[in-house]
């Protein structure tokens, strides 16, 4: 016969005791919202505030919710890092999460510094940092800058010590100062740099003011020295030169432009002496002359009668490249330029001229710039080769192969105010290239050039009875010639010059006798 279990058997008491063991676990686990939940810290203030550079540490008023910083005279408060402590589980400035002792922000305002609590709970603190006003009030330069004189000065006794030549008008010196306050005055004159006058005839106080409105005083002396004797400035006027003083070696060299007739100089100087003389004869600044070809020792006598000698050198600069007129003048680019200087030096210049077409155009240098002779771009048509002459009356000529005229020689001449051709235009035979004009102490003109109908060889023609001839033999190089170039000595007779083909392009030269 089967029984049932004993209900005080050892298996049901382990299930009674696990069923109330869970019953209280089950009791004892919170529920959301229910009792025993451990709510989020709504804590969200600023603790501490401070700024490591410069080292100042902000007041914070927890009422207001505000934080006040004052940094020292002149920070830059545009990128300041600050540190700080919050109670706090976030910090913002705008959108921008701030970390402690690493995020920079510009404090020229007021900044809203946002805390987030750890229940999202939020506080504000608007910072503001303010500049302390500055307590200097130094003068730290001083300086008579029209008698070349600078103060001594003494910052432990507020002092400034000044010393001028002979002869200085101290009744109304203007002094240039620097100073590290706001302003300056003398009694109630506000006093500007460079600008302001005082009686120095007696010790001048100037009372310095600081942005916090501090003050302190410096007390400026003059001396005038009696026993100044130098020479402090030292020119001449034509030509514009300026010397150079060595005060230890006591002389004065002056250079002077290239061609300067050193006998009758004048001098402009200015001496802390009471006279200046070269000899026996007193110097006027500004107009007694001296003969500066060789060394002049001028003595300046002192206010005590002391002397000095100052040894004056002049000596004219060596010859050296200057530009005449404008660099670039010309309207445009240019190609195959000739130069020429009339009797009188004026310069002359001709060019294939590409702002006019490449046409001619020739210019002289008067009046201190280039000018256009005639019309710009005379020429019928595109000149190339060109070639400037003048002749002894001054008449400019200009020879070109002529693009108008089927590349052949044209020659034209300025003459009542306009350009006219000599002769016949294109008056080659064929192609001229590489064309030189010269004109002889008769005023006859004179053309050579490489003619395209003579082999390349060299031609020279002159202008006589109203046309164009042949000098001896056209084409007379035979073996091709370049790079043309024609001369004409005192007596009448041609030089021709030129790459000779038929030498292996070497130079030759031949005359017509």
């Amino acid at each position: 016969m089967n029984k049932l279990p004993d209900s005080g058997a050892p298996g049901v008491l382990v299930t009674a005791l696990a069923l109330a063991t869970f019953a209280l676990l089950i009791a004892g686990c919170p529920v959301p919202g229910g009792v025993g939940e451990i709510p989020l810290s709504s804590t969200k203030t600023i603790t501490a505030f401070s700024f490591a550079s410069p080292a100042t540490t902000g007041a914070t008023n927890e009422n207001a919710k505000s934080i006040a910083v004052t940094v020292p005279y002149g920070t830059d408060v545009r990128a300041l890092v600050a540190t700080f402590t919050t109670t706090g589980s976030s910090v913002k400035v705008g959108s921008a999460v701030q970390v402690s002792g690493a995020i920079a922000n510009d404090f020229s305002r007021p900044i809203i510094y946002t805390v987030t609590a750890a229940d999202g709970s939020q506080a504000t603190y608007m910072v503001t940092v303010t500049a302390a006003s500055s307590s200097a009030k130094a003068i730290t330069a001083f300086s008579f800058p029209r008698v070349a004189a600078a103060g001594t000065i003494d910052e432990s006794a507020k002092t400034i010590a000044q010393t001028v030549p002979f002869g200085t008008n101290v009744t109304a010196l203007t002094a240039t100062f620097t100073t590290t306050g706001s302003s300056v005055k003398v009694g109630p004159a506000v006093q500007v740099s460079g600008t302001s006058a005082n009686n120095f005839t007696s010790p001048v106080v100037y009372t310095v003011t600081a942005v916090d409105g501090s003050t302190v005083s410096y007390k400026v002396s003059v001396t005038v020295i009696l026993s100044s004797k130098a020479i402090t400035a030292f020119t001449f006027a034509s030509p514009p030169a300026t010397g150079t003083i060595d005060e230890n070696t006591k002389t004065i060299g002056v250079t002077v432009t290239y061609g300067t007739d050193l006998t009758a100089l004048v001098a402009r100087f200015t001496t802390t002496g009471l006279s200046a003389k070269v000899g026996s004869t007193v110097q006027l600044s500004g107009t007694t002359a001296n003969n500066f070809s060789s060394p002049v020792i001028y003595t300046v006598t002192a206010a005590d009668g002391s002397t000095m000698s100052y040894t004056v050198k002049v000596a004219a600069a060596p010859r050296s490249w200057h530009t005449v007129g404008t660099a670039g003048f010309s309207t445009g680019r240019v190609d195959d330029i000739s130069l020429a200087i009339d009797s009188t030096g004026t310069p002359y210049i001709a060019y294939e001229d590409w702002a006019n077409g490449g046409k001619a155009t020739v210019m002289k240098y008067t009046g201190g710039s280039w000018q256009t002779v005639g019309m710009a771009g005379f020429s019928a048509g595109l000149a190339c080769f060109v070639s400037l002459a003048i002749d002894s009356m001054g008449t400019p000529y200009v020879a070109y192969e002529d693009y108008g005229n089927a590349n052949k020689a044209t020659v034209m001449k300025y003459t009542c105010g306009s350009w006219q051709t000599v002769g016949t235009a294109g008056f080659s035979t064929g192609r001229a290239a590489d064309i030189s004009l010269a004109i002889d102490s008769t005023g006859t003109p004179y053309i050579a050039y490489e003619d395209n109908a003579d082999g390349l060889n060299t031609v020279v023609m002159k202008y006589a009875g109203r046309s164009w001839h042949t000098v001896g033999t056209a084409g007379f190089s035979l073996n091709g010639a370049f790079s043309t170039s024609l001369a004409i000595d005192s007596m009448g007779i041609p030089y021709a010059a030129y790459e000779d083909y038929g030498n292996s392009r070497r130079a030759t030269v031949m005359k017509f006798w």
